[in-house]
């Protein structure tokens, strides 16, 4: 995990350099932040997240087995995209990044982040 986000610029999201975003699931769960991600087929070495407390992206790739080759066979239906995804999220609410776990199970990769804690200052007359 990283504090620093790329760049990634509309003109390269339209350029084809990104192929696909995954599907993403957000909710709050007893003041956490959970996301979960559908990333079947890809390793957890082949993702990046980078996260500061109001936002994340996650990058990565899924990489085509090596059986699908152009000339390997006769394609009647190809729906999986495959390459370089993106995808930018932002938290309903502030988050502790240092905190988060994380887990990739049955191609679903979950992130628990817990929510920042609100911090009430007194004022007081002087």
């Amino acid at each position: 995990m990283y504090n620093a986000e790329p760049r990634i610029s509309a003109e390269l999201l339209s350029s084809g350099f990104i192929q696909w975003q995954p599907s993403c699931d957000l909710y709050i769960l007893n003041n956490e932040v959970v996301l979960t991600f559908d990333l079947a087929g890809i390793a957890i070495k082949d993702i990046t997240v980078y996260m500061n407390k109001w936002h994340m992206s996650i990058v990565g790739t899924r990489r085509q087995p090596p059986r699908f080759t152009p000339d390997c066979c006769t394609f009647h239906n190809s729906e999986i995209p495959y390459g370089k995804f993106y995808r930018h999220i932002d938290f309903p609410l502030p988050i502790e990044q240092e905190k988060m776990l994380y887990e990739m199970s049955h191609g679903l990769f979950t992130l628990v982040i817990p929510a920042m804690k609100e911090k009430v200052i007194p004022i007081e007359e002087a």
